[in-house]
């Protein structure tokens, strides 16, 4: 989603800071997936057990975002504990997300193993990384930031932290509800 080479940058640190950035880097893209309420960055042999809807859905949507492949696809029925796999030959991948079974229905329990994921973000997200980091990065500095707001003229107060970047919250929050 981004690098520590594009954190470097826009951050204007030396390749010693790599190890921190990793660790910023890494926040960042946490507290992304945490605001939008779905896993983003890239990830390999992901696990994600779904309950089908109904009784006749044929399609489940997967969480990570584009799906790259699938290894594996086992069912269950809510009464048994054995998993059974399910060949290749009965479903189907459709982009982004979509695993459509062909005949017959999902019942039960789904467990899927898959790859997906994204490692280049689209451009206002990396940007709302970018600035995330850099929100975070002078929060951690010795100059003052505002951390919370409050009422003195009698009214009702509002208490908001400022732990997010303004256009960090605001695009976290539209993808939120585009999902």
């Amino acid at each position: 989603m981004i690098s520590v080479g594009e954190l470097r940058r826009e951050l204007h640190l030396p390749p010693e800071e790599d190890d921190r950035l990793e660790a910023l880097r890494q926040e960042v893209i946490d507290l992304w997936e945490t605001e939008t309420g779905r896993p983003w960055n890239e990830r390999t042999g992901f696990v994600e057990i779904l309950e089908p809807a109904s009784r006749t859905t044929q399609d489940l949507f997967l969480d990570v975002e584009p799906v790259a492949t699938v290894t594996e696809v086992k069912e269950r029925s809510l009464t048994e504990s054995a998993w059974t796999i399910v060949p290749a030959t009965e479903y189907e991948l459709i982009a982004p997300r979509r695993l459509h079974r062909f005949s017959g229905y999902w019942t039960g329990m789904v467990r899927v193993t898959y790859t997906g994921g994204t490692t280049d973000a689209p451009a206002d997200v990396k940007r709302a990384l970018l600035l995330q980091a850099r929100f975070l990065i002078d929060r951690m500095s010795d100059a003052k930031l505002i951390t919370q707001s409050q009422n003195f003229e009698g009214g009702a107060g509002v208490f908001v932290p400022a732990n997010l970047h303004p256009f960090f919250k605001s695009l976290a929050e539209a993808k939120r509800r585009s999902a």
